[in-house]
């Protein structure tokens, strides 16, 4: 029986990649202290200057305040090394790209609904002083029980990336 090698960034076990955002790499992770899977996304802010690193302290502390049944949650912010991450609730479904490239046929009143839902939930994250200014296909996932929620808050554009997980990488 073939053995598959499990990564590990600090206490989270990363399963598989999700997606980029950005840059950015986003990793199904357990994380065993909580007994859940969550979103673990990697930034490497090392030879960012400090008004990087306050921008990114800054829409971090917003988004950990953040709560609307539309809009992922933050669920633990911190640091590993020299990695900055964040945890986010791991939401099963299918992100509108997905559902896109099915050519699943939305009725014109699902459409408008949906728009509706992340219209508020980009409403309430203004309203927080987060500004996400690139909203996408990928970006929205349709959870299990049919509601859009805005995974990318859109943070990870603006921060260097943290590089694909490699057998190289500086993880423990």
């Amino acid at each position: 029986m073939e053995q598959t090698e499990t990564k590990s960034v600090g206490r989270f076990e990363l399963k598989r990649l999700l997606a980029y955002e950005g840059r950015v790499p986003v990793y199904l992770a357990v994380d065993p202290t909580h007994a859940r899977n969550v979103a673990l996304k990697l930034v490497n802010l090392n030879g960012a200057d400090a008004g990087a690193r306050k921008e990114f302290e800054r829409s971090v502390h917003l988004m950990e305040g953040l709560r609307h049944t539309n809009l992922c949650p933050v669920l633990e912010v911190g640091q590993i090394g020299e990695l900055d991450y964040l945890a986010m609730a791991y939401i099963k479904g299918h992100s509108l790209s997905e559902i896109a490239k099915r050519k699943a046929v939305l009725q014109p009143n699902q459409v408008a609904l949906l728009v509706g839902k992340m219209a508020l939930a980009m409403h309430h994250m203004h309203r927080a002083g987060l500004r996400n200014g690139f909203l996408s296909l990928e970006s929205v996932v349709i959870d299990t029980s049919g509601e859009p929620v805005i995974v990318d808050l859109g943070l990870a554009r603006s921060f260097p990336a943290s590089g694909e997980l490699d057998s190289n990488a500086p993880y423990q």
